[in-house]
């Protein structure tokens, strides 16, 4: 099942995802953070600096989608 994520500060940056049936419940999906790219981990975006847990996800590297 293809869901429609709406990113940014003004919510209007369009990013599909594919979600399976099983993972949707009550209307909601849990995806891979699109920020830390599901690692948890900030580093990715500055590699020489130690960086900290991901602000967007918590260090869980999973956020969830309304679906």
């Amino acid at each position: 099942m293809t869901a429609v994520a709406y990113l940014g500060w003004y919510r209007t940056t369009e990013v599909e995802i594919e979600v399976s049936e099983e993972d949707v419940r009550r209307g909601y999906a849990e995806v891979g953070c699109f920020e830390c790219e599901g690692t948890g981990w900030w580093a990715y975006m500055e590699p020489e600096e130690p960086g900290g847990p991901c602000v967007t996800c918590k260090g869980t590297g999973k956020v969830y989608v309304n679906c």
